[in-house]
């Protein structure tokens, strides 16, 4: 059963019991995109209960039947060619830099430049959020939020937000060749403070702080919190703050309210430089492979 076969029973309304011709496949929970209609761009997310190679079993809702579907490689969906790719996994902070590790600032764009000019397709980097004890992407607070360490501090020269004097009398590492998280953790929020300091606001930052509304405003709290806790886990914060009762957290949102419009702003920076340099790679016809931060509390 083709791709196509399938997508014109789905538009036809039709629900089949199944649609035969597989074989029954082991049981293991995946995710999967169904690609319905090009020229809308429409995606529709489905569970996928079975897998095993190119074969699965889907399961629709809102009413369930189940169908089976076999993918490969270079099959023609809706006339158009599956095509194989190429990239490389190069995460932001591997990047060079003179700021301790790679940020999403003019390297970045420059490796987007060389994979173009090398013929690849993908850059694969790993998860983009707040690194915690061990600095390890993949554990983090949040799966929202941006880490800080990726944010491009000549760009924040250039917005007039620092000045190049502040940033070298700084020590960023040890060596050259090596990162030094410790470092980043003293330094980094320093000089973001400080360029707070000569931010305005305006239309755009309170445009991000409402279309971020859904976890902005409580990871911003969090994070105050948290510096006013010495760093110390939430687990061993007060109780009324672990519990997050209201009377609790209506007065720590009113004594932190500058240091939670401060995490606010850096979260406003970092998606502004990530969105112009997705935007910079798309430019350049380069997709960005994503990960996911597998061990958030």
């Amino acid at each position: 059963m083709v791709i196509k076969e399938i997508l014109d029973i789905l538009r036809a309304g039709k629900t089949p019991k199944m649609i035969r011709g597989i074989e029954e496949c082991e049981k293991k929970p995946v995710s999967f995109l169904v690609f319905l209609d090009k020229s809308k761009k429409k995606y529709y997310s489905v569970k996928v209960c079975w897998a095993y190679y190119g074969n699965v079993t889907i399961f629709l809702p809102p009413y369930v039947f189940i169908f089976a579907v076999f993918l490969r490689r270079n099959r023609r969906m809706e006339g158009e060619i599956i095509m194989r790719s190429s990239g490389i996994l190069m995460h932001i902070t591997s990047l060079p830099g003179p700021y301790g590790v790679g940020t999403m600032g003019r390297e970045a764009r420059a490796f987007v430049d060389f994979l173009e000019e090398a013929g690849q397709t993908c850059w694969q980097i790993l998860p983009l959020t707040p690194t915690g004890f061990g600095d390890s992407p993949y554990q983090s607070c949040s799966t929202f939020a941006g880490n800080h360490y990726l944010i491009d501090l000549d760009t924040l020269v250039e917005e007039g937000l620092l000045k190049e004097e502040e940033l070298t009398g700084i020590r960023w590492c040890r060596k050259e060749d090596r990162a030094d998280f410790g470092l980043l953790y003293k330094n980094r929020l320093k000089v973001l403070r400080l360029a707070y300091t000569r931010f305005e606001g305006g239309e755009a930052f309170d445009a991000f702080c409402a279309e971020n509304a859904a976890w902005l405003p409580d990871f911003a709290l969090f994070m105050a919190l948290k510096d006013r806790s010495h760093g110390k886990p939430w687990y061993e914060w007060k109780k009324s703050l672990k519990a997050r009762q209201t009377k609790t957290l209506e007065k720590a949102r009113e004594e932190l309210a500058d240091e939670i419009r401060f995490y606010s702003f850096v979260q406003y920076l970092f998606y502004k430089q990530w969105n112009a340099l997705r935007a910079y790679a798309h430019s350049k016809k380069i997709r960005i492979i994503g990960d996911v931060p597998i061990y958030v509390p």
